[in-house]
């Protein structure tokens, strides 16, 4: 088991492994479509929706680290500790949409989820 987490970790396969797990949710959102503010706002509650929220909150996190891995300009730089979790991404949205009132429903949830990302935690 040691042996295969010391080759996941090599820059170059832990790389390739964080591309594909983001090709997978990206590749899942599309063929779902993705999430609308008038859709969130009408389904929040279902278990649908945080399983959404939480592949698009990991997709962009796996984006995040190989963009840090390769070092090039991130998306957003969280501290170093910090874990965000589902509950954490319906908070966002919800302060979001009680903010901006006037936000079409058409929306993209995943655009207002990368947006506080980056506006909550800016790259210097």
């Amino acid at each position: 088991m040691t042996s295969i987490i010391h080759f996941l970790c090599r820059p170059r396969i832990l790389s390739k492994a964080l591309a594909a797990s983001f090709l997978f949710n990206v590749a899942t959102a599309a063929i779902a479509g993705d999430l609308t503010v008038g859709e969130y706002q009408k389904y929040r509650d279902e278990p649908r929706i945080e399983s959404y929220l939480s592949g698009v909150s990991q997709g962009i996190h796996y984006a995040n680290s190989l963009l840090k891995l390769e070092r090039k300009p991130r998306l957003y730089c969280p501290p170093d500790k910090l874990s965000l979790n589902v509950e954490n991404v319906y908070q966002m949205i919800d302060a979001t949409l009680k903010s901006k009132p006037t936000l079409p429903k058409t929306s993209s949830i995943t655009g207002i989820i990368l947006i506080n990302l980056q506006q909550t935690f800016p790259c210097k």
